[in-house]
């Protein structure tokens, strides 16, 4: 079965190891036929707190540049696309794409992301750190939950971004709705949303090794994504080279006899869909 992995993320975003080259030479090594080398797009707009969880924006050309070359050295042993996980922040968003929009031809695609929330009392409360789930707790999870949905759904609604990363990334420390049924009502929602705007959806393995211990997003959710063939790609969400297609044979396996028949790929931002 030959796979590919859309998310990966090198020293460059300030907490994962590896040179973009190690992670493509880890990939062929796997036998992927692609790889996309996905760092984070720079925070700078985001409440200082998550400055650090990227690269600067003066390093940013730099980190296309370097792909661009490790693309041609590479082309006759594997694809390698070109991308970021961008983050969407209601307030930021429109300066978010003035600031990409001198590299949009550069993307094969864009994974669309969040992993800080807009919060009056606590200027933005972060979505995945283990320091924040006091003051998650605190606040109510599934408030928190329905709050983290409806800004992903602000993110749909912009039909910006070609993938959505780790749908349901609030379980990442084992934190699950209390009142799933109302959290449920508002997850179909949001894939109402992704159904009208046409958008991809990862699996994203990296749930596994969490507290959570699943993918991204659920069984549930899967599921009725693929009910209603909504297009499904895959990312390891690496942070190291040691992690690419992490588990990859075994969930598409399991996924399969959900109905899983096809996995797209992107090239340019134009998704096509590939048997497996």
């Amino acid at each position: 079965m030959k796979l590919w992995d859309y998310h990966t993320h090198t020293y460059l975003c300030n907490h994962a190891t590896g040179t973009i080259e190690d992670y493509i030479t880890s990939a062929i090594e796997l036998g992927l036929i692609e790889i996309g080398i996905s760092d984070h797009f720079p925070m700078e707009l985001l409440p200082e707190h998550f400055h650090i969880y990227a690269m600067s924006l003066n390093a940013f050309p730099g980190y296309l540049d370097e792909i661009k070359r490790i693309k041609m050295k590479y082309k006759h042993r594997i694809g390698v696309k070109i991308s970021s996980e961008v983050d969407f922040f209601s307030e930021a968003f429109n300066k978010y794409k003035k600031l990409l929009s001198p590299f949009l031809d550069d993307f094969d695609y864009i994974i669309g992301s969040i992993h800080a929330i807009p919060w009056r009392s606590h200027n933005a409360i972060p979505v995945d750190e283990l320091e924040a789930v006091p003051l998650i707790k605190e606040l109510g999870v599934d408030r928190f939950y329905l709050e983290y949905y409806d800004n992903l759904l602000q993110m749909v609604k912009t039909r910006f971004y070609d993938i959505i990363g780790h749908l349901d990334l609030p379980k990442k420390y084992g934190l699950f709705p209390q009142d799933s049924e109302l959290i449920w009502q508002k997850v179909f929602q949001l894939i109402d949303e992704i159904e009208r705007s046409d958008v991809a959806v990862e699996i994203n393995t990296s749930g596994l090794k969490r507290k959570a211990r699943q993918v991204y997003p659920s069984e549930k959710i899967i599921k009725e994504l693929l009910e209603r063939k909504i297009p499904i790609t895959l990312g390891s969400d690496a942070h190291s080279p040691q992690a690419i297609g992490f588990r990859f044979k075994e969930i598409i396996e399991k996924t399969k006899t959900w109905g899983l028949s096809e996995l797209c790929q992107f090239s340019k931002r134009e998704r096509k869909k590939v048997k497996i």
